[in-house]
Order: C-alpha cells, then sequence, then structure tokens
C-alpha cells in the first residue's frame, strides 16, 4: 500500500485526496521519523506515520459542562448546545471528550492512572443541549 492510499482512504473523512497530497507535498508526513514528501511511497508492514497537523484556530463554541452525577463506572453530563461531544473538522480541543480526558489525565494518583479514560456511551450532537 502507498502512503497516499493509506491516508486517502483510512482518513478519506479527514480530508479528501487532493487534501492529503498537498499534506504530504508540504512535509507534514513522517515514515519512520523521515519526512516524506512522495504520495507514492510504499509503506513497510510496522512502518510508524505521523501526520503533523499545521496549528490552526478552532471556532469559539461553549467550554463549560456540567456533572449531574458521577460515580466510579459513570459520568452523567449538561453539555451546552455549541459544544461540540467527539473531536472532528475543526473541534479538536474544544469537546467534551477531551475535557473529560484532560481531567483524567490531570489527576497525579497512581489509582487515577490505572483507571481506563473517558470515551462516550451516548452523545448528542453539537447543536443540542
Amino acid at each position: 500500500m502507498t502512503l497516499i492510499q493509506f491516508y486517502s482512504t483510512k482518513y478519506k473523512s479527514s480530508a479528501p485526496l487532493q487534501g492529503w497530497l498537498q499534506r504530504i507535498k508540504s512535509d507534514q508526513i513522517t515514515v519512520d521519523a523521515t519526512v516524506v514528501t512522495d504520495p507514492n511511497t510504499f509503506l513497510r508492514v510496522g512502518s510508524k506515520l505521523v501526520y503533523h497537523r499545521l496549528p490552526w484556530k478552532e471556532p469559539d463554541a461553549p467550554h463549560t459542562i456540567q456533572v449531574l452525577y458521577e460515580d466510579d463506572d459513570i459520568i452523567a453530563l449538561n453539555k451546552p448546545s455549541g459544544l461540540q461531544v467527539l473531536p472532528g473538522g475543526l473541534f479538536q480541543q474544544r469537546t467534551v471528550l477531551t475535557q473529560l480526558q484532560w481531567e483524567a489525565n490531570s489527576k497525579s494518583t497512581f489509582e487515577a492512572h490505572q483507571k481506563p479514560h473517558p470515551v462516550p456511551v451516548h452523545r448528542l450532537g453539537r447543536g443540542t443541549s
């Protein structure tokens, strides 16, 4: 499989074919820690691929979430309309999931790092509260 085949099929929802071609030719992809600009580079099994996303500014969005209930197994939240639940598109950091993961990672206790990280069980879209 080639580099462009990999990105344009596995991550087709992140960018169209032309977008991945541009990223490859703009030195944004490394294969085994080496910048690769040829989209037709063949990948080996076990190659480590890294996409270096250029900085961007996320659109303004509400960022406060209200915890309605929490125990060892579940967290129930009230999210404001306009706050996206999962990373996607222009929203990579201003999301409910990212906020919960940051909170979980900020706890410095050994026990906190042994717990599984938060994942959504049910979600409402960005426009829904």
